[in-house]
């Protein structure tokens, strides 16, 4: 019997920070059992703490209760073995208490995390939950592996497996051969998880099942990490039509007014779907959510490609923000030092200015103002990107995603450059740039040994540290607006602002232009 497991908001949830309106679950809930679709995932459990990620990256049993139609229906959730592992039995209880909600639990497993798989899965199905496994990378995986990871779940008190097209490489007739070979080796039911950087989801899953998958993902307009999955309208409409499920055709209707009111908006501000840079992240081997970060820098611009060919030198399967801008075996480059000129403005006031407007609409009193009093300007990715080059002035760039995409604004700016990567294999930096590591860790803020330690890669955070190296004492902001509510971003800075004035309460910050950050505020005008 085929089943079709909806995933919008699980796997959608790489898009909005799994942060969806009661509004939208309880049109979705009461949608999916309108439609017969009897499984579904409604988000994760994630055992790491992020302040900005919404409710679904948890999905307690107390949130799923405000939802009476959820009991209609098979619920379930997926969590991480690579967070599992590690978590002691204490945090385990508290992640999988007994639930009569929650009717399954995949876990989402790399083929070298295998072997840990036996106590979690033991642990989670003496709860009462059905156990899935959901295998990644699968056009990674020889067929050999294919048998060891089928004599695993076969041993285990596991009642059903995945394999997922993770990096959207997958043919038709490479998701066949795999389905067949799984068919004859697995003794439970199996299914595919598709992604669509080759606009080929949907083919991939109708071929699996032809070869014995019962078992379908699908989201709602395909909404999902990077390029999406398959569609579940589009699923529903082939089974529909082929007699492998049934449901009155009027739903359809239902189904149409929930894309326009809920998921077209979304995909508008989105932006997911296939592209050309996800069709080559497919045929490079690069995890997807490189491409998803790229594109939400810099739109689709030539600079991701050139960001992708770069990171095809690489070993890139699995997403690390810290890779973008790295040139392979490039160990000069981590052992550059900061030039004589930045050396040279050590004990200076420092002025960091960022690319809110208030700092373009004052740009030149502030110019006027670093002069006269001697301050080194530490300018954040591309703000004042048509300045001239002034003394005591460096352009700072940390995020690495950001200076991938945008290369064009940072690596070929005239400004002497400060950053924790050397520039993307094939681009010319017009001047001198030292290159400072990057360490990141939480509750931390310094510089020591040459390298920066902060608790995000945000540029300010890494202003903020280099500013430590100049021994300043005052460290003036200008256009630090801040960002839209909601914007993760946000949160970020309170937090590094905040642990920077617990940490080092001897130095001042003060914001010359208006912000939204609780930092002392002084007019640049007054002269008191």
């Amino acid at each position: 019997m085929i089943s079709v497991l909806d995933c919008t908001m699980r796997d959608g949830g790489y898009y909005n920070d799994w942060d969806f309106s009661p509004e939208f679950v309880s049109d979705y809930l009461k949608l999916m059992h309108s439609l017969g679709v009897t499984h579904v995932e409604l988000g994760f459990r994630f055992l790491r703490v992020q302040s900005h990620e919404g409710p679904w990256a948890y999905s307690p049993d107390s949130l799923i209760e405000d939802y009476a139609m959820a009991s209609e229906l098979n619920i379930g959730v997926m969590a991480n073995l690579g967070e599992l592992i590690f978590a002691p039995d204490t945090s385990l209880e508290q992640l999988f208490p007994t639930s009569s909600l929650v009717k399954f639990v995949r876990i989402a497993c790399h083929f070298e995390e295998l072997s840990q798989l036996p106590r979690i899965v033991e642990f989670i199905a003496n709860k009462g939950f059905k156990v899935g496994v959901n295998l990644m990378q699968i056009s990674e995986r020889t067929s050999a592996e294919l048998a060891v990871f089928a004599d695993i779940v076969n041993e285990l008190p596991i009642e059903f497996a995945y394999f997922a097209d993770s990096l959207g490489a997958l043919k038709p007739e490479d998701a066949s051969v795999i389905a067949a070979a799984l068919n004859d080796l697995l003794l439970v039911p199996f299914g595919i998880h598709a992604h669509d950087n080759r606009g080929l989801a949907l083919q991939n899953t109708l071929a699996a099942m032809n070869a014995g998958a019962t078992m379908l993902d699908s989201t709602l307009n395909g909404m999902g990490r990077g390029a999406g999955n398959t569609r579940t309208e589009d699923l529903l409409a082939e089974l529909r039509s082929s007699g492998e499920i049934v449901f009155d055709q009027g739903c359809f209707a239902s189904l149409n007014a929930f894309l326009n009111q809920h998921m077209l908006p979304m995909m508008s501000k989105y932006r997911w779907g296939p592209s050309l840079a996800y069709r080559l992240a497919a045929d490079w081997g690069i995890h997807p959510t490189f491409v998803q970060e790229l594109l939400r820098e810099s739109g689709n611009g030539e600079a991701v490609i050139q960001s992708l060919q770069s990171l095809a030198t690489q070993d890139s399967t699995r997403f690390n923000p810290l890779m973008i801008g790295e040139k392979p075996d490039d160990s000069s480059a981590i052992l550059a030092a900061l030039s004589a000129n930045f050396s040279a403005a050590k004990g200076r006031d420092v002025l960091i200015t960022g690319s809110g407007s208030t700092a373009a609409l004052h740009r030149r009193h502030l110019q006027n103002f670093c002069q006269e009093n001697g301050v080194t300007t530490l300018l954040l990715n591309q703000a004042w990107p048509d300045a001239q080059p002034q003394i005591n002035s460096f352009r700072i760039g940390a995020n690495k995603m950001r200076m991938g995409a945008n290369y064009l604004g940072f690596w070929q700016s005239s400004d002497e450059l400060v950053s924790p990567a050397a520039p993307p294999i094939g681009t010319a930096v017009l001047g001198p740039h030292s290159v400072v590591p990057l360490n990141l860790k939480p509750g931390e803020i310094d510089f020591r040994d040459g390298t920066v330690t902060v608790p995000n890669d945000l540029t300010l955070s890494y202003a903020l540290a280099l500013a430590l190296s100049l021994e300043a004492k005052t460290i003036f902001l200008a256009g630090i607006d801040g960002y839209e509510n909601g914007d993760i971003r946000n949160s970020d800075i309170i937090e590094v602002l905040s642990l920077f004035k617990a940490q080092r309460p001897a130095i001042s910050i003060v914001s010359l232009t208006p912000t939204k950050f609780p930092v002392t505020a002084k007019s640049l005008y007054w002269r008191g």
